[in-house]
């Protein structure tokens, strides 16, 4: 047999090598096709909602805890809508109709909401409306639901914040309004133990501000340190206090162990919308942030509309006041910012000049002249605690007339006989807001004329001092209500018996003409005029009769009528649409505060 072939050391050599290269590859290859692979950061995505067509959106947005959905009110009371991100429509939620303040539940199958003094919950897939609470003075404001089912909530328009079992019951006080200076507490948002808590507290600027509380604390022993002074309230959500500056949305880690920011605030978004204390948006722990868009005019031009809301003229120049006062004569105009901390400034009409009249620290507001048109009283001091009189002409110091610390003040009629001012203020006891005379003359001792669990506000005394209109929500909204008035009872100022609605589908702001045959008032679907006349102890009401739709805020204060009720002077936005904004939403907000 022939021997076996001898194969060269080299070519074995090479061939082993080879095989150990080829390995080598394969087994990197392996390596990297398992390796753990970093996930790409998800994108900041922004789109926007438009609004519903079918109802006029408040100025209110909650996002779920999902992330998913957003609730909004209504401004004329036909309820909340939701709208689900993977839907196009708006849909009602059955049984809500005048319902406010809405707040879900940590499983985003539920909204908790207040109508009237009543806190209800519904279940959005469909249910019955269950009343969680009733209230016996004030109403419920908005509030916080933690993963233990307890509900936090505040109370409007006065006090502190209290809680009750998700299945409801009877509540209970969390926090006492006992700092001086403040006006109230509200807008909590549950720590992620469940048990602490942020909080808003509305009040002068040395106290206004984010706080902490805790549910297992007594209300006198709530915490008082400030963790973030702001005159609007706050969110928190993803260890992060969400607030505005001006009007930007600004981002800020809360260490929540120590209850106190940390880092510095980042910018999130710009141009966030504010109602009242509330910054219109809404943060979910999913990442997503919704909001809406503040107005675009910051200036507004004095303009006289005849009844049918045809344009007559313009006065003097484009300015930030958004508040008319006209004198009784009807040659000048009181005018404001009306965001409570600017002045007051006096319009000639016929001169078209404008004129500073007050120069208080904090603000003044809630302007009023009195009949003769020789002296203004006003509220001022700290966020409106006092009420001043001071005489047009602007020569003079200003007379405080009446002080009390904690409340706010809004004087809004001067009777014909100049010896009582009227006014609405925070009742005792956080019963709402109710209405008041104050004698001109003598003491300045206040006269409750009105004050129940319901808020009644902007009292307007008839010509002849026979009547006094004002609003109130007894109904669930706000509407506009006349009473007998007896300017000397047995211990000074009263309300005699009877009652009558004048508005039917909301209403604010009444106004008597000169001659007391007409109301008109404004509402959210425009200026209204009703027919009113005494029938001896009786009075007698006409049906409303629409006027026209004013430009921008036409049902508040933002408009005046001379006395014949011929003509209104509105503050009308410049330069700026005043169609609603929609409402935007941001995805994946914690990408930002990378970037940074």
């Amino acid at each position: 047999a022939a021997p076996p072939a001898v194969v060269p050391a080299k070519r074995t050599r090479t061939w082993q090598i080879a095989a150990a290269v080829v390995g080598l590859l394969l087994l990197a290859r392996i390596a990297w096709i398992f390796r753990p692979h970093e996930e790409r950061p998800a994108p900041i995505t922004r789109f926007e909602i438009p609004l519903p067509t079918d109802f006029k959106i408040g100025q209110y947005v909650s996002l779920s805890p999902d992330g998913r959905k957003i609730v909004a009110t209504s401004s004329n009371g036909a309820g909340l809508r939701i709208r689900d991100f993977d839907s196009l429509d708006w849909r009602a939620v059955a049984g809500t109709e005048g319902g406010l303040s809405p707040f879900w539940s940590p499983d985003s199958r539920y909204l908790a909401f207040t109508v009237g003094n009543q806190l209800k919950k519904v279940e959005i897939s469909g249910g019955p409306v269950l009343t969680l609470l009733t209230m016996t003075t004030g109403t419920p404001g908005s509030g916080a639901w933690n993963r233990d089912g307890v509900i936090l909530f505040g109370q409007r328009p006065s006090g502190g914040l209290w809680r009750v079992p998700e299945a409801g019951g009877v509540p209970t006080v969390v926090t006492t309004v006992n700092t001086k200076g403040v006006s109230f507490h509200a807008i909590p948002y549950f720590l992620p133990d469940r048990k602490h808590f942020i909080y808003f507290r509305q009040g002068g600027s040395e106290v206004a501000g984010v706080y902490a509380g805790s549910l297992d604390d007594k209300p006198a022993d709530q915490p008082q340190n400030r963790i973030l002074p702001t005159i609007v309230a706050a969110v928190f959500d993803s260890g992060y206090l969400f607030f505005t500056r001006d009007d930007t949305l600004m981002a800020q880690p809360l260490d929540t162990s120590m209850l106190q920011l940390t880092g510095e605030p980042v910018p999130i978004a710009e141009r966030i919308a504010l109602t009242g204390a509330i910054g219109v948006f809404s943060v979910s722990p999913t990442g997503n942030i919704v909001w809406r868009a503040g107005a675009q005019a910051s200036t507004f031009q004095p303009t006289w509309y005849d009844r049918q809301g045809k344009l007559l003229s313009v006065v003097g120049q484009p300015s930030a006041d958004q508040v008319i006062r006209l004198s009784p004569d009807d040659a000048r105009a009181l005018t404001n910012s009306g965001t409570g901390d600017g002045d007051i400034w006096i319009l000639d009409l016929a001169r078209q000049v404008r004129q500073r009249f007050t120069f208080q620290t904090g603000g003044a507001f809630s302007e009023v002249w009195s009949p003769d048109g020789r002296t203004v009283a006003f509220a001022g001091g700290t966020r409106g605690d006092t009420i001043y009189t001071k005489p047009a002409s602007g020569a003079g110091d200003e007379k405080e007339m009446l002080k009390e610390p904690s409340a706010q003040h809004a004087p809004t009629s001067w009777s014909h006989d100049g010896k009582l001012l009227l006014y609405y203020a925070a009742g005792d006891g956080g019963s709402g807001t109710d209405v008041f005379a104050l004698q001109i003359d003598g003491p300045h001792q206040p006269v409750k004329l009105l004050g129940s669990r319901f808020n009644e506000a902007e009292p307007a005394l008839s010509p002849d001092m026979r009547w006094m209109a004002y609003v109130s929500n007894e109904s669930g909204r706000n509407e506009i209500y006349v009473r007998p008035f007896i300017a000397s009872g047995p211990s000074g100022p009263v309300l005699g018996d009877g009652k009558w609605q004048i508005s039917r589908e909301g209403g604010a702001a009444p106004k008597w003409t000169a001659d007391g045959k007409e109301l008109i008032y404004g509402a959210r679907n425009g200026a209204f005029a009703v027919d009113v006349r005494a029938n001896g102890n009786a009075f007698e009401a006409g049906n409303p009769q629409r006027l026209f739709q004013a430009p921008g805020s036409g049902n508040d204060f933002g408009w005046d009528m001379t006395g014949d009720g011929k003509r209104f002077l509105i503050d009308s936005p410049v330069g700026a649409s005043t169609t609603a904004s929609p409402i935007t939403v941001l995805m994946n907000w914690p990408a930002l505060l990378k970037k940074k």
